[in-house]
């Protein structure tokens, strides 16, 4: 792809010179030039540039003291460098020392053009904001790159570039391209078979009374007909529950931990497979959907549909409204719940929320939210990338495991 901070400014000319193999250096342009010219010496060159003999000295030798930008172009339009690659062949020339300033000061750039270093601080990513190299060591190795310009590289174009124009949110940004890198490690082997999802779909409430194992004996189904999906850390400051991805031509899916509730992440689950099964073209066109907070994408992606989709799967509203009468019955509930075969955080979740949106209670979920569960038993062997860690491939293993058990 495109190198992700492709502007012809100096700081993008630095670290193109310094990936290259070979940058030519103003010493070896202008003997190359006296060559053609048939001049002997450099003061004769000088002359015929027009700038002082000195100052094309100490631009020959590398030297940054007293040497003014016009003389630089001046001499770059004599040897008929364009004038965005002069920047190259200036840094070319310079003193290891001197190119090494500038390398950091690029990676500076870099950083704070893709990173919001106060939000990678208060998540424990980074310790401090003002040590570059430290930052710059703490991405690269995060993320397994040789540089810190290789950020997003192995990330499709188009899904990288909507990231970034999408949203301003350098965090957000950074959680996609940590679950796309998930995903292209995992790399399912299993073909889509969209007809074994359908099948699959009415069978997973079954499992949610099953707190410890349940979760991740659906991942495996799903794994089996070609989707893939990961647990990742909860984006802070955002509403985003999951996401769907289309990599590699495979459809995957990130569920968050979002407000720790065990009946959310079944409920967030069956919503992006809703959005695979009847949005997977769009999907393909615009290679992710984040579900739960607003974005463009949402012109495309029926959220709504959505949600009623993973309503209906897990408790349809006729089931929901038989069990309502006797909600603060706990004996009564968790009977029905084992009737009905879905576990009771769900029915006390619905409950809820239909009471905020039909009837304007707002202090509903304060009385029932102990009620809702913990998901930790049910992720804790799926759950990947905490950015505290040294690496987001860090439990990929695990994972992997539970795939190929």
């Amino acid at each position: 792809m495109e190198n992700i901070n492709s502007g012809d400014d100096l700081l993008s000319a630095i670290h193109r010179m310094i990936e290259s193999d070979h940058t030519p250096s103003f010493r070896e342009l202008v003997d190359q030039k006296k060559k053609e010219l048939g001049i002997n010496t450099d003061y004769e060159f000088s002359k015929m540039v027009g700038i002082a003999n000195n100052t094309l000295a100490r631009l020959i030798d590398g030297e940054t003291q007293k040497i003014d930008l016009f003389s630089v172009l001046k001499v770059g339009q004599f040897l008929g460098i364009q004038f965005n690659k002069i920047a190259e062949v200036f840094v070319a020339s310079l003193k290891p020392e001197f190119v090494g300033e500038l390398d950091l000061a690029a990676k500076a750039n870099f950083i704070l053009k893709n990173f919001n270093l106060p939000s990678l601080k208060k998540i424990g990513f980074i310790k401090n904001t003002t040590d570059i190299k430290e930052i710059d060591r703490k991405i690269t190795s995060f993320f397994g790159l040789e540089s810190i310009y290789q950020y997003g590289k192995d990330i499709p174009a188009a899904l990288f570039s909507r990231a970034k124009q999408r949203s301003k949110d350098e965090m957000r940004t950074m959680w996609i391209v940590a679950a796309v890198s998930q995903f292209q490690r995992i790399n399912n082997p299993n073909p889509y078979d969209r007809e074994a999802l359908l099948a699959l779909i009415p069978k997973i409430k079954y499992y949610t009374l099953n707190e410890e194992s349940g979760y991740v004996m659906v991942l495996r189904a799903l794994y089996k007909v070609g989707v893939t999906v990961i647990m990742q850390k909860y984006l802070s400051n955002t509403a985003v529950k999951g996401a769907s991805f289309a990599i590699n031509n495979k459809p995957c899916i990130t569920v968050t931990d979002f407000k720790q509730k065990y009946s959310t992440i079944w409920f967030t689950l069956i919503h992006e497979l809703y959005h695979i099964l009847y949005d997977y073209e769009e999907l393909k066109a615009w290679r992710y959907h984040l579900s739960g907070e607003a974005n463009l994408s949402n012109d495309l992606f029926n959220e709504d549909m959505a949600d009623s989709f993973a309503r209906d799967r897990l408790l349809p509203k006729a089931k929901l409204d038989f069990i309502a009468s006797r909600i603060d019955l706990p004996a009564s509930v968790r009977k029905y719940s084992e009737q009905i075969q879905v576990h009771p955080s769900i029915i006390y979740d619905f409950y809820c929320y239909n009471e905020r949106y039909y009837n304007n209670n707002n202090d509903v979920y304060s009385k029932y939210q102990h009620l809702f569960g913990n998901p930790e038993k049910a992720v804790k062997i799926v759950r990947t990338t905490p950015f505290d860690e040294d690496s987001v491939y860090e439990h990929l293993k695990e994972v992997e495991t539970v795939y190929n058990f």
